[in-house]
């Protein structure tokens, strides 16, 4: 037939109004899921999206021959002959034609180009997004390679851990024994001859956070230190944090909210929100008219419990993968993320800055081969701004890394727990662990190599995990996402509390 009402809808038309109706679906669900978040309940809201739509685009055929998006479209639903759908053939669709309805094909022009040029804003400020976090990760990767290349100079004659004997252990215990320092007062001493100082510490380890919290009033008051940036925290909660640490009361549910949107949403670590209150004792006794000490996030928001269901939770959680907010920067770009946060915050602001960050963003030395290098924080801000930057890193896992376990041993040997040294020009310079990450590649690659300054505080038995803070898990944190914290949990979780509790030790794999 000639008539418009008998022309059949084309792909792109159809594509649209799915698309209509997809999109007022999910904002529907979105809607419901987060309003019953709030008393604990949980919404897999894209397998929902699924079966909500897919019962809502028949039920609206079947009783009006169209769905609100085909309705915007001008697309009507019949069969063959023309005649009404019906129930059951408008969930089967057996034998039904999509036609273009008479008389709107203005009306389906507009609609069309409207959802055409919203979707098309919308790739295309995301793509951009990735495009200019790849533009910045390439350029600090390029500073990073070229001290690299500048770094690598000869080859050099690198000694495997395991294959030190014991004779040679007893020399490097004497070593240690003659040169190796206090952990504080080298700490101190580092962070006021560099404008950043990295440190490099295993997470949630309570030692290591206890040296940190302690260590802080010196670093503001002896080594002029007035920004201390932190991994646990995102740069756009900055301001949430310039008002923590610098009111006149301190704020114990603004430091659990920020704690509870702190990055992978599982970092209840107590001793990581004990520095908020630290550093909020800390101004509240400077100096009058002096600056305060500030606290800033470095890790870009990124959706964490989204990337752990993807990789390892249920089957149906595995569609978060259609969620991209904060999936790419995190996965693709953290080091230059991080990197970023701290230039802007030392040499934009001009401000002496202190990072606290986990051990595997410092390394000064790539990992990998070119041209696919990896190049962690402590490289690229190194390559740029060179001895503007100090480096140190806490004593490892000595179960699984022969260098720590080593010089654990040497240490003993030598009667001291504490102790600090600079890797470079002592016996420990050229030592790696060709099983561990750090020294895998190039072959030529030691502790010198990857560390300015190593710190051991304790033993690694002694290495005990951090408290967990309590009431870190909320009602609206397990209605979001309870996968997740049942998979850390190791099993489901009753309640809050029940979650809080099992929470503190399933939260320490990550």
């Amino acid at each position: 037939m000639e008539m418009e009402q008998k022309r059949r809808a084309g792909f792109w038309i159809k594509s649209c109004a799915q698309l209509i109706d997809l999109a007022l679906v999910a904002v529907a669900i979105i809607l419901v899921a987060e309003a019953v978040a709030g008393w604990g309940l949980y919404v897999p809201i894209e397998m929902v999206v699924i079966a909500v739509y897919l019962i809502y685009a028949g039920a609206a055929i079947g009783w009006k021959g169209q769905t609100l998006g085909q309705a915007a479209l001008g697309i009507r639903v019949t069969r063959r002959d023309g005649g009404s759908v019906g129930w059951v053939r408008a969930f089967v669709r057996a034998g039904t034609v999509a036609t273009c309805q008479e008389g709107l094909r203005t009306r389906r022009r507009l609609v069309f180009a409207a959802v055409t040029i919203v979707a098309g804003l919308y790739i295309a400020f995301w793509a951009f997004g990735i495009y200019r976090l790849y533009r910045m990760d390439r350029a600090w990767a390029a500073d990073a390679e070229a001290a690299t290349n500048r770094m690598q100079g000869e080859a050099k004659n690198t000694i495997e851990a395991v294959s030190v004997d014991a004779a040679q252990r007893t020399q490097m215990a004497a070593w240690l024994a003659e040169h190796a320092g206090d952990p504080t007062r080298t700490l101190i001493d580092l962070a006021a001859t560099h404008q950043v100082t990295i440190v490099g510490e295993i997470h949630g380890k309570k030692p290591s956070l206890d040296f940190f919290n302690e260590a802080i009033p010196a670093l503001y008051h002896k080594a002029g230190v007035r920004t201390l940036a932190v991994e646990c925290c995102h740069p756009d909660q900055d301001a949430a944090l310039a008002r923590l640490v610098e009111s006149r009361e301190f704020d114990r549910g603004l430091q659990l909210a920020l704690a509870g949107e702190s990055g992978w949403q599982a970092w209840g670590y107590q001793g990581y929100w004990d520095v908020l209150e630290t550093v909020w004792h800390v101004n509240q006794t400077r100096p009058p008219g002096s600056e305060p000490l500030h606290v800033v996030g470095i890790c870009p928001r990124f959706d964490g419990p989204s990337i752990a269901l993807i990789l390892g939770g249920p089957w149906y959680e595995r569609l978060r993968i259609v969620r991209p907010t904060g999936l790419v920067r995190m996965m693709l770009f953290p080091n230059g993320c991080y990197a970023h946060a701290v230039e802007r915050e030392a040499f934009a602001e001009g401000r002496r800055t202190f990072v606290w960050v986990g051990a595997g963003h410092t390394p000064l030395f790539p990992s990998g081969r070119p041209p696919r290098r990896h190049h962690s924080m402590g490289g690229m801000l190194v390559g740029r701004y060179g001895s503007a930057v100090g480096q140190l890193v806490l004593h490892g896992d000595a179960q699984t890394d022969q260098v720590a376990a080593l010089i654990e041993e040497c240490a003993g040997l030598c009667a001291k727990t504490r102790i600090a040294f600079a890797p470079a020009g002592s016996p420990f310079a050229m030592l790696r662990d060709g099983k561990a990450i750090d020294y895998r590649f190039p072959p030529a690659t030691g502790l010198g190599d990857l560390v300015s300054h190593y710190i051991m505080l304790v033993p690694n038995e002694q290495l005990r995990e951090c408290d967990w803070m309590e009431g870190f898990l909320t009602r609206r944190m397990l209605g979001r996402n309870r996968p997740y914290y049942e998979m850390l949990a190791g099993g489901p979780i009753d309640d809050v509390n029940d979650g809080n509790r099992r929470i503190a030790e399933g939260a320490r794999r990550l």
